[in-house]
């Protein structure tokens, strides 16, 4: 190991060391991990909240593809690493099976409707 590397501690470590922290503290920890990393919100907010949360996600990740294809001004963009980028993370969120569709859907739907104009 370098210098500069520090040491992981284990998952049992790490409980220990969560239980030797006070309530308060151990609060406060868990909202500064919140704080740092919006995945590691998503996923507690989907714990806490249950299908509500799930829900609103996929609302906001259909969005995201939707303007990709049919943006409400301009041409689409048509950038397939950003429709991937957001496949991805909601699979790896809600392991939601329909994300594929809606990207076929939607790019389907682009292309039908430029050969129309």
């Amino acid at each position: 190991m370098s210098r500069n590397q520090i040491e992981l501690l284990t998952l049992t470590q790490l409980k220990q060391k969560l239980n030797e922290l006070s309530k308060e503290e151990a609060i406060e920890f868990f909202l500064e991990t919140l704080r740092g990393d919006k995945e590691v919100r998503t996923f507690v907010s989907i714990k806490l909240q249950g299908e509500k949360a799930v829900l609103e996600i996929i609302k906001e990740y259909k969005e995201k593809i939707r303007k990709e294809f049919d943006p409400p001004r301009g041409s689409p963009k048509l950038r397939v690493a950003t429709v991937k980028t957001a496949i991805a993370d909601i699979n790896k969120i809600a392991k939601e099976t329909e994300w594929p569709l809606e990207f076929l859907e939607l790019g389907t739907k682009a292309v039908c409707e430029e050969k129309v104009k």
